[in-house]
């Protein structure tokens, strides 16, 4: 009777701690329910379907909540992603931004993510960088993106001084954007310069495979087609093309 009374009251501690998932495998497990509160909230509070809390899942929780934290903003870290922020380095966020790195799982590349010593990245909005993308800012240089822009698949900014990229822009895959020669630079004698800002305004779209070089500004609403080389500035609302690119159409327009 003591033996079966001893049984009787050891299997309900058993069940509970079953059920609650503690044991002598480890701590309890969170709830599905209260993984999916945490999913919900990164994701901005939407009701999510299946398949986005699937995609969802693909986040770094452990990164996206250090990285977050220490700069003050919703980063989203996507598996995979490569980061590396020397001493000094930040990415600044504007009050209700975020910044996706490495979303999209066709790009058969990691996302990376390079910030050099008091090197800035500025997001404004909500910016998504796509897997496979390069950033590097280099030394005490500044990265700006404008809300609702995202650069696309196997693109690379190389930023030595400063870029800014206006809101709403889209920068299709394979894309180039270098501020800076890498290398000393002699024309007829003289020094060419080692670094010029790029500016890239409001509602611009870079075709894929372009590439921006130093000193450029590319005006509102323009369109870069693809494979273009832009060495000089282009006017808002006109389409490039070539290389060296020239303006083929002014007045264009285009919808994302």
């Amino acid at each position: 009777m003591k033996q079966t009374s001893s049984v009787a009251k050891t299997a309900p501690d058993s069940q509970s701690k079953a059920e609650s998932g503690a044991g002598q495998d480890g701590p309890p497990r969170p709830e599905p329910g209260k993984f999916r509160a945490i999913i919900v909230r990164l994701c901005g509070g939407q009701l999510l379907s299946r398949e986005a809390v699937s995609r969802a899942a693909r986040v770094s929780i452990t990164r996206t909540l250090y990285h977050s934290l220490r700069h003050g903003g919703l980063c989203l870290v996507l598996r995979g992603t490569r980061l590396q922020l020397l001493r000094g380095s930040q990415i600044c966020f504007d009050s209700g931004s975020s910044l996706l790195l490495g979303s999209n799982r066709s790009g058969p590349a990691p996302c990376s993510l390079y910030l050099g010593r008091n090197a800035r990245m500025t997001v404004h909005g909500s910016v998504n960088v796509v897997r496979g993308t390069r950033i590097f800012v280099g030394d005490n240089a500044h990265l700006e993106i404008g809300p609702d822009s995202y650069i696309n698949f196997d693109s690379s900014v190389s930023c030595f001084e400063y870029i800014r990229v206006g809101a709403r822009c889209a920068i299709a895959w394979n894309t180039t954007i270098l501020d800076a020669n890498t290398h000393d630079l002699f024309v007829d004698g003289l020094p060419r310069p080692d670094s010029q800002p790029i500016f890239i305004e409001d509602g611009v779209w870079v075709g894929t495979g372009a590439t921006i070089l130093p000193g450029v500004t590319v005006g509102t609403g323009a369109v870069i087609a693809a494979g273009s080389v832009v060495t000089r500035n282009v006017p808002p609302g006109t389409l490039v093309a070539g290389n060296p690119a020239r303006v083929v159409h002014e007045n264009v327009d285009w919808r994302p």
